[in-house]
């Protein structure tokens, strides 16, 4: 398709002077230590099982700098925008959880139990702190400001000003009139 870019898995580029990143796959515990051991022809399992998001990738994005590591040279600079499709769990927790209670009222178990959400895709938002993250996954639009704690110094004294924050965007399905 033209202008379109498969990131893989995992991946970063260098885009137009933003560091854009991306990780591939939904989260399922009983899948995520594996390596990707399904090839064609699929079975009924492994059909399901080749887009579970694995650890291996989780720990690629993990080696990539942080806002709080530096110096960085150029081409090493932290993420600002970071696509998945899971959301990070706990995310909700920063955003207008009625409304999406409303819109989504079957989340609430999951929100009770604290499972709504990726635990890897929270460790990469956690460390990357990237400007802006995007997700599709759970069909329904949710916006969500995420703060991130300040940098220290050696003193242990506070390096920014302000703290940074990732704002989040979960994506809905592409319905006709959906949001008119």
């Amino acid at each position: 398709a033209p202008n379109i870019f498969f990131l893989g898995w995992a991946s970063v580029v260098n885009f137009k002077g933003l560091r854009i990143g991306g990780l591939s796959g939904i989260y399922n515990d009983k899948h995520f230590t594996h390596g990707h051991f399904e090839r064609p022809p699929y079975t009924d399992n492994t059909m399901r099982s080749v887009y579970h998001l694995r650890a291996y990738e989780v720990r690629q994005m993990l080696h990539l700098p942080s806002p709080t590591s530096s110096p960085h040279p150029t081409s090493d600079r932290p993420v600002d925008i970071f696509l998945t499709h899971d959301w990070p769990s706990r995310v909700w927790e920063y955003g207008d959880v009625d409304s999406l209670l409303r819109l989504k009222p079957y989340f609430r178990a999951d929100i009770d139990k604290g499972e709504l959400g990726s635990p890897p895709a929270r460790q990469i938002l956690d460390h990357l702190q990237p400007s802006f993250w995007f997700s599709g996954h759970l069909h329904v639009k949710f916006p969500a400001v995420i703060p991130h704690p300040p940098s220290l110094d050696v003193e242990g004294t506070a390096t920014a000003s302000s703290p940074r924050v990732t704002r989040f965007l979960a994506l809905d399905k592409v319905i006709p009139g959906r949001w008119v």
